[in-house]
């Protein structure tokens, strides 16, 4: 970290044993999941819960009257962009 310059924050900065111990970073959590399919858990990433909550509450609001008259089209081309990127995400387990 010297040698890129970068000053360690130590009041952020924290030792973990994951996956025991979950990392929230980036809007991710890295830790362990449990897989359905084989019924094993396995250490990966999955978005955490405050960004999920986020993009629920923007394709709920999509379709409300304060956004105008929208034909069906409109409302579906825009939850595709809302939802662009997210659906690896629903789609795991």
């Amino acid at each position: 970290m010297e040698r890129l310059r970068l000053p360690l924050n130590t009041t952020k900065t924290r030792c973990l044993s994951v996956p025991e111990q979950p990392l929230q970073f980036l809007g991710h959590r890295v830790g362990r999941n449990y897989r359905r399919a084989t019924g094993r858990d396995h250490l990966a990433t999955c978005p955490s819960e405050k960004i999920v909550r986020s993009i629920c509450r923007k394709i709920r609001e999509l379709p409300q009257v304060r956004h105008g008259p929208l034909d069906e089209g409109e409302i579906v081309d825009r939850w595709n962009r809302a939802m662009l990127g997210w659906a690896n995400y629903f789609c795991l387990g």
